[in-house]
């Protein structure tokens, strides 16, 4: 889960990368031409520079959730429901605001909300609408919850009195475990401070977690904690998803982070490298269950992002939302092919948006291919 919009770049700074090589796959690029993206706001949305619909992520039958800023500066959550319905929600002791952040497949969303001194806080919202907030324990500079499983299993970070982040998980019955990564950082302080600490990114049906930990030498290494706690240090870099089947998508970066290009990991180490033709940056946020790739990546002329597929042969297709001007940003992508994402106009406006698969391509008997 994923949330640059990403949810790091609009809370935090983003993070850092290593350096490393492995082997290149050659790539080429589709025109997105029978692509169909649909756009929505939330009723409600403030139409001001930077308000309006912030877009998480989507579940596998296409509820997707997020936030949205009202003309008053007020956010909320919301769910868009598969028919284009809106709900929006608060977590009860919400005074600066909440987020929904990942819906799972049972309909239940967990999130973040901020209370009046700015600090934050877990919740899941049942899919009747009940809410339950949490805070990891000893964590008295914020509880961020970033991923959430089918299993109700939440992971994220949470701040201790140092202003360090510790990974969490959060079971059904609402117990913790803590873990952090060998050699973590633990010189650094500030709460909500992305370059230091444990951030666990995404959570597999399985119980499998994979994000990044800052270690001793300032570089953020990524890693993959199975659900019996074992932790495998990831070379390549940061984890940022991690599928059912085990296959991790990551970034690293070249030439002093100068560059940074992507990685899907498969379950048995071997990595496949690649980046959108032509050597732009290239962010591989989300890997779904047929080992598609989505993410974003950077325009170094006109400093905005834009969107891409990257399907298991290799093929990137390219894309932007209709109305996009200063970026395209995919959040993640479900098992059925549908990205959720966002885009901001040319006012500063974010809004939401949902891609659909391209249907596909016929054999050369004209039959459709499965």
């Amino acid at each position: 889960m994923h949330t640059n919009s990403r949810l790091f770049s609009r809370l935090g700074s983003s993070p850092l990368l290593i350096v490393t090589v492995v082997f290149t796959l050659l790539a080429f690029t589709v025109q997105a031409s029978a692509q169909k993206i649909i756009t929505y706001d939330v009723p409600g949305a403030g139409t001001a520079p930077g308000q309006g619909t912030f877009a998480a992520n989507v579940n596998d039958w296409g509820l997707v959730t997020g936030w949205y800023t009202e003309s008053t500066g007020s956010t909320h959550g919301y769910i868009r429901y598969p028919d284009g319905r809106f709900a929006s929600f608060d977590a009860p002791d919400a005074i600066g605001g909440t987020l929904g952040v990942f819906p799972n497949n049972a309909g239940e969303i967990e999130g973040i909300y901020y209370d009046s001194a700015f600090i934050m806080h877990g919740f899941i919202r049942s899919p009747r609408g009940a809410i339950t907030e949490f805070d990891f324990p000893n964590s008295p500079q914020g509880t961020f919850a970033q991923a959430f499983n089918d299993a109700g299993v939440v992971t994220g970070t949470g701040w201790d009195a140092n202003g360090l982040g510790h990974g969490f998980v959060r079971y059904r019955d609402g117990n913790f475990t803590e873990f952090d990564p060998p050699d973590l950082e633990t010189g650094c302080s500030g709460a909500f401070n992305f370059s230091c600490g444990t951030w666990p990114l995404s959570i597999n049906s399985k119980g499998a977690i994979t994000g990044y930990s800052v270690t001793s030498n300032g570089a953020a290494t990524g890693f993959v904690r199975a659900a019996d706690g074992t932790i495998t240090e990831l070379e390549p870099g940061p984890g940022y998803w991690i599928n059912n089947r085990g296959e991790v998508a990551g970034v690293y970066s070249l030439d002093n982070n100068t560059v940074t290009r992507s990685y899907l990991r498969d379950p048995e180490g071997r990595l496949t490298e690649y980046s959108v033709p032509g050597g732009a940056p290239t962010w591989g946020w989300s890997v779904n269950e047929s080992s598609v790739v989505t993410g974003w990546w950077w325009d170094t002329n006109n400093n905005v992002s834009h969107g891409f597929v990257r399907t298991p042969d290799g093929r990137i297709t390219k894309f932007d939302a209709p109305g996009a001007v200063q970026g395209t940003t995919p959040e993640n992508i479900n098992d059925a092919g549908i990205i959720s994402g966002e885009y901001i106009d040319a006012n500063n406006v974010t809004h939401g948006f949902i891609r659909l698969p391209e249907p596909p391509a016929p054999r050369e008997d004209g039959t459709l291919q499965p």
